[in-house]
């Protein structure tokens, strides 16, 4: 959906154009001119956070001329999370998508070598290993080999329903995550807030950290890390501002 609004006469901005309406069931609608703000597949776009609300509110304020929703990133992942929801179908799909990650997880593939680079996977994955496997009681089957390491079916199980079980606004901050993680139990232990921005970058990148660290920064893996470092944060505001 082209997200559009009528712009001010004045100075074609958007300031103080867009506001929240609290109603009876303790919602607040998202309202521009009035109007009810609406998302993608065209439901109204409504939080019971207020200090959600006031986020999304703040984003379309700050919009010049044309909007631009790369720069708005509590709007959109509150649209996820209402579209996800209408039809019920749509979040099925998803976890069944996030789920395909944890059957060949990143962290689940340790490079035979060099040792120092070992060494550095070994420092960020561990924790995250670690912390799947005391929470499951299920052992992760890692491998030093390219070829495919196949986890045991109780490692899906539990992954199937630590997502059945997360409510909407976690599952949509940990869908958001799993992609450019490259991994269901980064994602995992990051919005359970076991691991920090920082931490979850690391074990993301870190094949790409070591290269860097070898060989000199490359503008593509920093570009790259910022651009991770800038998801993570605005999906960890989501989940403080989602409560």
């Amino acid at each position: 959906m082209k997200l559009s609004a009528r712009k001010t006469d004045s100075d074609e901005t958007f300031l103080h154009r867009c506001h929240r309406r609290r109603k009876r069931d303790g919602t607040y609608q998202i309202q521009l001119d009035g109007k009810p703000v609406k998302t993608p597949l065209e439901n109204v776009l409504t939080t019971p956070w207020q200090p959600l609300a006031d986020a999304v509110i703040q984003e379309w304020d700050a919009q010049e001329g044309k909007i631009d929703p790369r720069t708005m990133p509590m709007t959109q992942l509150l649209n996820v999370e209402i579209d996800m929801a209408r039809p019920g179908k749509k979040r099925s799909e998803i976890e069944a998508e996030v789920l395909k990650f944890i059957e060949s997880d990143l962290v689940c593939y340790e490079a035979d070598h060099p040792e120092k680079l070992r060494a550095c996977q070994l420092k960020a994955w561990e924790p995250v290993r670690q912390i799947f496997e005391e929470e499951t009681g299920v052992r992760l089957n890692v491998t030093r080999h390219i070829s495919f390491a196949e986890q045991p079916k109780a490692i899906k199980e539990a992954g199937n329903t630590f997502v059945k079980e997360l409510p909407p606004s976690k599952f949509t901050a940990f869908q958001a995550l799993v992609a450019p993680l490259g991994s269901f139990l980064i994602a995992k232990a990051y919005v359970e807030g076991h691991i920090t921005k920082d931490e979850a970058c690391e074990a993301a990148m870190v094949d790409e950290i070591y290269q860097a660290d070898d060989w000199g920064e490359d503008e593509e893996v920093v570009s790259k890390r910022e651009a991770l470092k800038k998801e993570l944060a605005s999906v960890g505001r989501y989940l403080e501002l989602s409560q």
